[in-house]
């Protein structure tokens, strides 16, 4: 879904209470299926010389039956930001394979009110050179991603056309295909015919790629209207049987295994948003167990001419669970605080935050957050989860 849904909050609005909907009647069916949410926007203002925009893809809710849950999240959402398409599209490229069940057929839904604004190399292109790009030839016949990224205004500081955010949409989509071919993608021009600039051309090419369809929504209840015909035409037939996906050097997704771990997760690793020298991530469990961190891996790159920079502790939540000085890169801590302090009820979510010292403030106008990961290795009952957000290589 597109969070950035620029113009009013009513079209936002729109979208959740037409999920609601849909979710209400999928839950009705009591047939196993499952939702997720992956949530995507961009920076508002660039950042350095050439401007960058970086991108905000956010798995709001992994597959669930838990509607109530997937309720509380998609309700907490608000508006704001630039579209990156291609860089959501890509993400969902991953996550499918992964995440996707044999005996369900995958169905992807696009949302979105706008047209890519920011490409795969974080550019920022306003939406009224983007707008005017058809993508398709005299003949009725879409152009292809090459030919469309040599289209439109022409933006000397990136040495790019306005055509790129749509080119990458464009190669996302083929990329999400060619990892999960049983997927059905469908698309939602969210009031597309209200006002505000719009580029129905890329949620066709979408929907065409990927054997779905395209439905306009100029209203709420349109919305509502074409979430449940796209609900009808995904069920109408049974699932195709399992295929082997198309090899893409771009994608790599392994199985996950159908256990405990799979129901927590690390998430949404951010700058935090006024103590520049301080770091966020979401420590999700959604399992029916108590999580506990045991074990902390945090990397954070090497800073020439701060060579005293350091952490100096890590909480969860307001309780500090570990406190020392660490110049490791990567520092790998195992905890020895008490539990109580290091742990992630079931069904909830905590914020595990990490403080650095004698380092360039702000952090984000020095380092990219993609500069930084964390690994927590979490214990949920019996099993001891590795899970992982952002950079994890040495």
């Amino acid at each position: 879904m597109d969070q950035s849904y620029v113009g009013a909050g009513t079209k936002l609005e729109a979208a959740q209470q037409a999920i609601l909907l849909l979710n209400q009647v999928v839950a009705e069916q009591q047939n196993g299926s499952r939702v997720a949410l992956v949530t995507f926007n961009g920076a508002g203002n660039g950042r350095g010389d050439p401007p960058l925009y970086p991108a905000y893809i956010r798995l709001v809710q992994k597959f669930t039956t838990n509607f109530n849950r997937f309720e509380r999240r998609l309700l907490s959402l608000d508006a704001s930001g630039g579209t990156p398409t291609g860089a959501a599209l890509e993400a969902v490229a991953e996550y499918l394979p992964q995440a996707w069940k044999p005996a369900n057929r995958p169905v992807v839904i696009l949302l979105s009110d706008g047209v890519p604004t920011i490409d795969l190399d974080e550019h920022g292109f306003p939406d009224r050179y983007v707008q005017p790009i058809s993508l398709y030839d005299n003949a009725g016949n879409f152009y292809t991603p090459a030919q469309v990224r040599n289209m439109g205004q022409y933006f000397p500081i990136y040495n790019e056309r306005a055509g790129e955010t749509l080119a990458d949409a464009m190669l996302g989509v083929q990329h999400l295909k060619a990892a999960l071919p049983e997927a059905l993608v469908y698309s939602v021009a969210v009031q597309s015919e209200a006002g505000g600039i719009f580029n129905a051309d890329i949620l066709e090419y979408v929907a065409v790629q990927g054997d779905g369809q395209a439905y306009p929504a100029t209203d709420a209840n349109a919305l509502a209207e074409a979430l449940k015909a796209i609900l009808s035409d995904s069920t109408c037939s049974d699932p195709p049987p399992p295929s082997t996906p198309t090899p893409s050097p771009t994608l790599t997704p392994t199985p996950v295994a159908d256990n405990v771990c799979t129901q927590v997760s690390v998430e949404n690793l951010r700058f935090h948003a006024s103590k520049h020298d301080n770091l966020l991530a979401d420590v999700v469990n959604e399992s029916d167990e108590k999580a506990v961190i045991e074990r902390v891996v945090f990397y954070w790159p090497e800073m020439p001419g701060y060579d005293k920079a350091r952490i100096d502790w890590y909480k969860l939540g307001s309780k500090v669970i570990w406190s020392g000085n660490g110049y490791d890169h990567p520092q790998d801590t195992t905890l020895t605080s008490s539990k109580s302090r290091r742990t992630v009820p079931s069904d909830k979510t905590r914020t595990w935050r990490v403080d650095l010292d004698k380092t360039p403030k702000p952090l984000y106008e020095s380092y990219d957050i993609d500069h930084f990961g964390l690994t927590l290795y979490l214990r949920v009952d019996d099993a001891l989860c590795e899970v992982s957000v952002g950079a994890t290589e040495d």
